[in-house]
């Protein structure tokens, strides 16, 4: 049985990092085609993270554009997410699997002034969450998610392919790939939660399957599960 397509559509070297985490025994023939369907560029304002009880990350991205921690407390979405932190000396406090996780922790604790550093487009509203928690949430943008048109070659996968997996990572990446994949798609799309599936309107054409938890290492799992059955749903 011939083994399908892995369509990436994560900036590329979030993509390649993914792939490069698979079992290479379950990757041996599968076409990998990479198609970024947007581009992460810094924003160079650079926060003032001095008068806030903490900081909070809800990706791996935006410590990378964040300046070092030099100790600041900071909560995080994501254990990638709180592993990046760490490497750029910010203290870690709290490490929640989603953003309404986290939100249900902060709304309990003592720190009344937080800093979210964040892309523009954002999982989950935390700031305004919080604030009816009686925080007070300031949200400090450090780099934007353009979009990217789909790549001729990721466009005739869709089309030609026997079967073409596809592994969403967060709403806003859902949203831009629904709107430029071919309406004659077989695609199976694994998405890392219900909002990213949802983020896909009404791509009826393909077959959507929701990760049991929003982890990298879920997201894994199911890849490898569908590549060693592609006939699985």
């Amino acid at each position: 049985m011939t083994k399908p397509t892995l369509l990436m559509t994560r900036p590329l070297r979030q993509s390649h990092g993914f792939v490069a985490r698979l079992d290479p025994a379950v990757m041996a023939g599968v076409r990998v085609v990479t198609s970024p369907v947007l581009e992460i560029v810094a924003t160079g304002s650079a926060p003032d993270i001095g008068p806030y009880d903490g900081v909070i990350f809800t990706s791996a991205q935006a410590v990378e554009f964040a300046p070092e921690g030099q100790g600041t407390t900071v909560y995080c979405v994501g254990a990638r997410t709180a592993e990046a932190a760490q490497g750029q000396g910010w203290v870690v406090a709290h490490v929640a699997q989603t953003a309404a996780d986290l939100i249900a922790a902060l709304s309990k604790g003592q720190a009344r002034r937080l800093l979210h550093l964040a892309g523009r487009y954002q999982r989950g509203d935390i700031a305004e969450s919080l604030q009816g928690f009686g925080k007070s949430v300031d949200v400090h943008v450090l780099y934007d998610q353009q979009a990217v048109a789909l790549s001729f070659e990721a466009h005739e996968a869709l089309v030609t392919g026997d079967s073409v997996i596809v592994p969403l990572f967060s709403p806003r990446s859902a949203a831009l790939f629904a709107g430029c994949v071919p309406h004659a798609t077989r695609a199976t799309v694994i998405a890392l939660s219900s909002a990213v599936a949802e983020a896909l309107g009404g791509l009826a054409e393909a077959d959507i399957t929701v990760a049991a938890a929003p982890t990298a290492k879920e997201m894994i799992a199911n890849v490898e599960k569908l590549l060693r059955h592609p006939s699985l749903p």
